[in-house]
């Protein structure tokens, strides 16, 4: 039997390509038996102090014959400062003691060193059971901001479903009745909006609230913004604003399948690729908490797109003028901002501001539309600008159009002047790209030079009325950038 923590020390201690290899610079250590105070004695003693080698042979033999007696003596490692041995405790406790892992952690997060209520609520988190979610939620309150950091990380594992298994899903591998989800993965938006009210958590919820929010989280983050003392002159405003925007900013709900092939390819180096999705509307949103959109289908966050999920966390102004009403707030700590031609985790010539400091958003006052974002670095340079070209039908009021411009877009280790241009269309309810290309605009009169482009061909939706429901298992995966791989993870 392989365990999660035994993967965990070869890929985080040692790089093997099998666990089970002896290194030969080490004599094998063979199986004692003995009494069980001895035993446990030398498994501590290795777990502390043996090799990269003894360590894993220690976990094996502990995972063959898992001594309860072991944990009251686990529990001193945890609140040692070196991570390793506290990442290696988590892990062991989850796989090994399964009935006892929510007692373990539980007397961790009691614990007055600081190392061992972090692991703790690490550790409950990987822990599929619902029950956990209570124990997480008393560490908002925690004196020490690590802790309270880790709490908003565990309730990310409770809520993000795992990527491999919903990719199958949406490109029609699998079905997406077994996509496992974390048992308190829908109690944990209840203590998402817990934390947004929670004033000593916002700085950590503003580079996090992406992650951790469903549309219905950041409609409620939305509400608790409209009402609060401050907005009152402008409420209609805002409301209008929010109301319109929710259409297609953000997390807009989507109540249809989705199915097209798209393509692209990346002109320059003429790699291409082609991935056909097919997505529930359940699936839809299980994927926005991964960071990726099936309906905008391209790479892209605007600054509007984290404005309108959870206004209070961006501190900034709203203003009002004859026609416009004027949003400004500071970027700090909040997601990157990005844009470019791709889908779920591949992308072409993907460009990101540098340095992003300011946002400026312009709605139109009459009707609640986006008109235009620019962003500003530290020193007043515009690194960003976006906008709406052309809005579809009436009755529709979604964008036909965006175009992003970036003067100095970082693409890889390259920085260049980049722009995106995104068109879209209504289909079946859902609003949904029908091309996108990234240019190199170089300007002084030179020609644009095209870099990637896109391609949308709608499809007749063929999945039934399927949906990811829990299952008992935890995602215990780490979260990846996803930049430019075909890593199956969401991006930083």
């Amino acid at each position: 039997m392989i365990f999660l923590w035994a993967l965990l020390i070869s890929s985080h201690v040692l790089a093997v390509e099998n666990i089970s290899y002896a290194n030969p610079s080490e004599p094998e250590m063979v199986f004692q038996t003995g009494d069980n105070e001895e035993l446990v004695d030398r498994w501590v003693t290795l777990l502390t102090t043996g090799s990269t080698q003894q360590i894993r042979q220690t976990l094996a033999e502990i995972g063959l014959n898992p001594l309860k007696e072991l944990l009251p003596r686990l529990l001193p490692l945890m609140e040692k400062n070196e991570g390793r041995i506290r990442q290696v405790v988590t892990m062991l406790v989850i796989e090994a003691f399964p009935a006892e892992r929510i007692d373990f952690f539980s007397s961790c997060l009691e614990s007055e060193t600081v190392y061992a209520r972090e692991a703790a609520v690490y550790g409950l988190a990987r822990t599929p059971d619902a029950k956990v979610l209570d124990l997480i939620v008393t560490r908002f309150s925690d004196h020490s901001p690590i802790v309270r950091s880790a709490t908003l990380r565990a309730l990310q594992t409770l809520v993000r479903p795992p990527s491999a298994q919903l990719f199958e899903a949406i490109l029609g591998e699998k079905d997406a009745s077994s996509v496992p989800l974390h048992p308190g993965a829908l109690n944990a938006q209840n203590a998402i909006r817990i934390a947004l009210k929670t004033p000593a958590l916002r700085n950590d919820l503003r580079g996090l609230w992406t992650k951790l929010a469903d549309v219905d989280s950041c409609i409620a983050a939305q509400s608790y913004f409209l009402n609060a003392p401050e907005q009152s002159p402008y409420k209609s405003e805002i409301s209008q604003i929010l109301q319109h925007s929710n259409r297609w900013l953000g997390k807009p709900k989507s109540s249809s399948p989705i199915a097209y092939q798209f393509s692209m390819i990346n002109v320059p180096s003429g790699s291409s690729k082609v991935i056909d999705i097919d997505a529930t509307a359940e699936e839809i949103k299980l994927t926005r908490l991964l960071e990726y959109h099936l309906d905008r289908v391209i790479h892209l966050r605007l600054a509007a797109d984290l404005w309108i999920q959870a206004p209070s966390l961006f501190a900034g102004t709203v203003s009002v003028s004859e026609d416009r009403v004027e949003v400004v707030f500071d970027l700090t700590g909040a997601p990157s901002l990005y844009a470019g031609v791709g889908a779920l985790n591949i992308s072409y010539w993907e460009g990101r501001p540098e340095g992003a400091q300011t946002a400026k958003i312009l709605f139109d006052k009459a009707t609640g539309r986006f008109i235009s974002e620019s962003i500003r670095d530290s020193l007043g340079n515009e690194i960003w600008v976006a906008h709406v070209s052309e809005w579809l039908g009436e009755g529709v009021e979604k964008p036909a159009q965006l175009i992003i411009q970036m003067p100095s877009a970082a693409v890889g280790a390259m920085k260049i002047p980049l722009k995106v241009t995104a068109n879209f269309t209504q289909n079946s309810g859902n609003w949904i790209l029908t091309d996108a290309e990234s240019v190199s605009d170089l300007g002084n009169g030179k020609p644009e030079e095209l870099k990637a482009r896109a391609e949308v061909q709608i499809k007749t939706s063929a999945s039934s009325q399927r949906g990811a429901v829990p299952t008992g298992e935890a995602s215990t995966g780490d979260s990846d950038s996803g930049q430019g791989s075909t890593a199956g993870s969401p991006r930083e």
